[in-house]
């Protein structure tokens, strides 16, 4: 989760201009994820397209982990998918990242 929340925060802070720029579009890139991903209010309160749609976010496979470590007592093979994915979107934020600072350094 480390990983991957600071590989979004190196995309930021690659695409944007200046800190108060990068700062702006990491407030609100932090409370639409939070909202959608189940951070503010449980997914199964949400409604059921709604709860589709959080999928798409980091934070909902975070706190897929992290409730199946701490509440279902999961093993490591039922906690691979939702690692995994937080493994490439750490990685490809990653590699975005590069491209984006590489980018900037030929301007």
């Amino acid at each position: 989760v480390a990983a991957m929340a600071s590989s979004l925060a190196l995309v930021s802070s690659a695409f944007c201009r200046t800190r108060r720029q990068a700062q702006t579009i990491a407030n609100v890139a932090i409370l639409v994820l939070s909202a959608l991903g189940g951070s503010m209010v449980p997914r199964f309160l949400m409604p059921d397209w709604l709860q589709a749609i959080g999928w798409i976010t980091p934070n909902a496979w975070a706190l897929e982990a992290y409730t199946g470590i701490f509440w279902r007592g999961a093993d490591a093979m039922e906690l691979m998918p939702a690692w995994g994915v937080l493994a490439l979107v750490a990685l490809a934020g990653w590699m975005l990242a590069r491209v984006a600072a590489r980018r900037m350094e030929t301007l």
